[in-house]
């Protein structure tokens, strides 16, 4: 499926949500005796029409439109293996070349191959790395050493400065945000790792719970019907540090989702920046292929 065919697909499938709920608010209008009531659902009956208008008119322009060549994707060398072990015992997955369909605006972006890990750095993982450097100890560890049962869960309160130094010390880079996106996205535009629709149980869903009861969960739990087309996995977790700037140029871009956001479901295309610590904040790192034999130890899937 082509790049035009996905977005008319997209536009249909939206199309007819929108008119099942025009449909839904009509009907609720016309039972309504409360005069507040009636005026919410008259709004929300003209922010429908109004979507619907726009969308019927893209949908027949892309009807109009002949459809695109096949995107010309880049072939993957047979020497380039799907997954592998890192000698800081990561796993990394290989993110083919070739183009996607990158922010809330579906534009078509080109990026070479790259590997990427499969899960965010966690609280072990940078414990390791704070031995093997002697540098501090997050300031959210209590008495300065890592909870317990918290080993497998991504490390957070991290800075940029921060994950940079884990990143250079693993012999790796933080990706840009377009590799995050189309790592987290694959090729087709979808709103979450799995596909175009929100599914609650696979992701870490606590965004509806109350402060007290959100927060990290362990790597993997949702892996792998929560993962990506690649198989990345835990993405929408936690906010993650990107090399990429941030429209200022002074702070850096942070994707993904965060777990204390309660106001609104995590999505792909989540986009913000940081410039301190938070504690939904953490990273994982990439690779250029052409650096992946310096840190690569086994082969875990051709």
């Amino acid at each position: 499926m082509d790049w035009h065919e996905i977005r008319l697909k997209q536009v249909e499938d939206s199309l007819q949500r929108d008119l099942e709920l025009l449909a839904e608010y009509e009907s609720l209008l016309r039972l309504a005796d409360d005069p507040k009531q009636r005026i919410r659902y008259q709004s929300e009956i003209d922010r429908l029409k109004s979507s619907i208008a726009l969308k019927e008119s893209e949908q027949q322009t892309l009807l109009a439109q002949p459809p695109k060549p096949p995107l010309q994707v880049q072939r993957v060398p047979s020497e380039l293996a799907r997954m592998i072990l890192t000698r800081e015992e990561c796993v990394m997955v290989l993110v083919p070349a070739g183009q996607f369909l990158f922010g809330a605006e579906q534009s078509l972006c080109a990026l070479p191959a790259f590997y990427i890990d499969r899960y965010p750095v966690t609280n072990g993982e940078y414990q390791r790395f704070l031995e093997a450097t002697g540098r501090p100890v997050p300031g959210h560890w209590p008495d300065g050493a890592l909870p317990p049962g918290k080993e497998r869960h991504p490390v957070v309160n991290i800075i940029y400065s921060e994950a940079l130094s884990y990143a250079q010390w693993a012999g790796k880079q933080l990706p840009t945000e377009q590799e995050w996106e189309k790592a987290a996205r694959g090729t087709d535009g979808r709103l979450w790792p799995w596909g175009h629709r929100f599914d609650e149980q696979l992701c870490n869903s606590v965004w509806r719970q109350t402060y007290e009861q959100r927060g990290t969960t362990a790597i993997g739990v949702f892996s792998p019907q929560g993962d990506s087309p690649y198989g990345v996995s835990d993405i929408d977790h936690i906010w993650e540090w990107t090399s990429s700037w941030f429209e200022y140029g002074q702070y850096k871009v942070v994707r993904g989702g965060p777990w204390r956001n309660h106001q609104e479901r995590p999505l792909i295309i989540n986009r913000s920046f940081e410039d301190d610590r938070s504690h939904d904040v953490g990273f994982r790192c990439a690779c250029d292929v052409e650096r992946i034999s310096d840190i690569l130890t086994t082969v875990l899937a051709e």
